[in-house]
């Protein structure tokens, strides 16, 4: 597959652009049967984030406050979207906030409106 991606790169014209396609098909299949990402639960991922940004929950007191990183990390309370924005300001992609919400991973209860949004 590396190979195709050398030759094809980006061209969707390049006569090897199908080949490409349907390896990349094969292969996602495969990977999502055999060796399937299961969801983690929001203190995991916070925590595995902290870590591989060798970060300390101290660390992140200015974004959001040290009660709530400690109630996530035991447990006790979900990420908002509030803070979950709040985080990917200040640590995590947006399109990681993004794929949070899409897996259900963030309370949606919790996310900001318009106007009066909740607070974190």
């Amino acid at each position: 597959m590396n190979a195709l991606l050398e030759v094809a790169g980006d061209d969707e014209d390049h006569p090897l652009s199908s080949l490409l396609e349907l390896t990349s098909d094969l292969v996602t299949r495969y990977e999502q049967e055999h060796h399937p990402i299961e969801a983690a639960e929001p203190k995991d991922a916070l925590r595995f984030l902290l870590e591989s940004h060798g970060l300390r929950q101290e660390d992140l007191s200015s974004v959001v406050p040290q009660s709530n990183l400690s109630a996530i990390l035991a447990g006790k309370r979900k990420i908002s979207a509030a803070m979950a924005g709040k985080l990917g300001g200040g640590l995590v992609s947006a399109r990681l906030s993004l794929s949070l919400v899409k897996l259900g991973r963030i309370d949606r209860q919790t996310q900001p409106h318009a106007k009066g949004s909740h607070s974190v």
